[in-house]
């Protein structure tokens, strides 16, 4: 998948996030949790599996 890599100023591809992020999709799978942002603090919430949150959580920027 395509994401926007910070350090290049550009779209590429990042297959070690992509693994990562398939791996915690299993993780949240297996737990019936998943995680969103919290807007306000910046924090993290943990939610009961939402499908929606997996998809905002691939759409992750490659910030290394």
């Amino acid at each position: 998948m395509k994401r926007w890599i910070k350090r290049i100023d550009s779209s590429g591809e990042a297959p070690d996030i992509d693994l990562f992020l398939a791996d915690l999709k299993e993780i949240c799978i297996k737990h019936n949790m998943s995680i969103s942002h919290e807007d306000s603090w910046g924090a993290f919430i943990i939610h009961s599996f939402c499908d929606a949150n997996l998809r905002w959580l691939e759409e992750a920027l490659d910030g290394r």
